[in-house]
């Protein structure tokens, strides 16, 4: 009978260790008014998920995300905010770390009023999510065809990374992302045109990261990025096998 039993416990622990990241569901925005609130419709949410908001302002460098309602506890600190003072734009970035399940829409305040917001949201299961660092931001940078997002350097085994980048030069159908720095970046899950380019990297091991964008032109921009770790429980599993 205790064979049974560690045996099962082992089941399990394997299960758990092989948890995987995936994104749940991706919607975004374009010329939205939030005049300062403003609302996005989503698919339902499940619980316990990280849910990540994407804010590209066309009002003016520094505007931030102010509150979010909806979905869970959110994070909207302005911590994350870069901006491009040529363009005339920047990038912040809101999250809830664990969702609560069957929000359809979020309440989005700004903390100007913007006519031409645009947004890009992200929901993703994998465990229970952690910051893992601070935000990453880098501003005002000089013009180019390939914008990078801003570096950031993850410590988990199990990470998720988003990023932000604003540019004039996206355009729908023609975006692309290599890999700058670490590996996994793929085709932009969002392209707004003249806006905003959105990517992840999921299940990434403790490195470096930053991904390459391709626009249509040269311009100036600016990018911020996140990292959060996720872990699945797998330690109270493994405990509760020791003392059978």
């Amino acid at each position: 009978m205790q064979s049974v039993k560690l045996a099962i416990l082992v089941l399990l622990f394997s299960a758990f260790s092989l948890a995987s990241i995936a994104r749940v569901q991706h919607t975004s925005v374009i010329n939205q008014n939030c005049s300062p609130t403003c609302t996005l419709s989503i698919s339902s949410t499940g619980s316990g998920h990280l849910l990540v908001l994407v804010y590209a302002t066309g009002y003016s460098p520094g505007t931030s995300i102010s509150s979010v309602t909806g979905g869970g506890t959110w994070v909207a600190s302005g911590a994350c905010v870069s901006q491009d003072t040529t363009g005339g734009s920047g990038i912040d970035i809101a999250y809830v770390l664990s969702s609560s399940s069957g929000t359809t829409s979020l309440s989005i305040t700004v903390s100007h009023s913007d006519t031409l917001a645009a947004f890009a949201f992200a929901e993703y299961s994998g465990g229970t999510a952690s910051l893992d660092g601070s935000c990453q931001t880098i501003s005002n940078q000089s013009a180019s065809t390939h914008p990078l997002s801003a570096a950031i350097t993850t410590a988990g085994t199990n990470d998720l990374i988003v990023t932000g980048v604003e540019q004039t030069g996206f355009h729908y159908g023609t975006t692309t992302v290599t890999n700058q720095q670490g590996t996994g970046w793929t085709t932009p899950i969002v392209e707004l045109n003249g806006v905003l380019g959105f990517d992840d990297d999921l299940n990434v091991s403790a490195s470096t990261y930053q991904a390459s964008f391709t626009g249509s032109g040269s311009y100036t921009y600016c990018s911020s990025t996140f990292a959060f770790t996720f872990s699945s429980g797998s330690s109270s599993i493994k405990h509760r096998g020791q003392i059978l």
